[in-house]
């Protein structure tokens, strides 16, 4: 299963993509800017849309 979620860096939203494994840890499949090139995130952000991706989840009964 994936998601996607939005992290916020400084002006400019990120759209990161979220693997959630079954047997395997959540893991971060892609980031990308607004103009929809690929990003590299700083762990704190990693850490953000990994949060946001697991609270989705979880509310929506995984």
């Amino acid at each position: 299963m994936r998601s996607t979620v939005t992290v916020r860096r400084g002006e400019q939203d990120l759209t990161v993509v979220v693997s959630h494994g079954t047997r395997s840890p959540d893991r971060v499949v892609e980031a990308l800017d607004g103009d929809g090139d690929r990003v590299r995130l700083t762990p704190d952000e990693r850490t953000a849309a990994l949060d946001l991706a697991r609270a989705e989840v979880d509310e929506a009964g995984r």
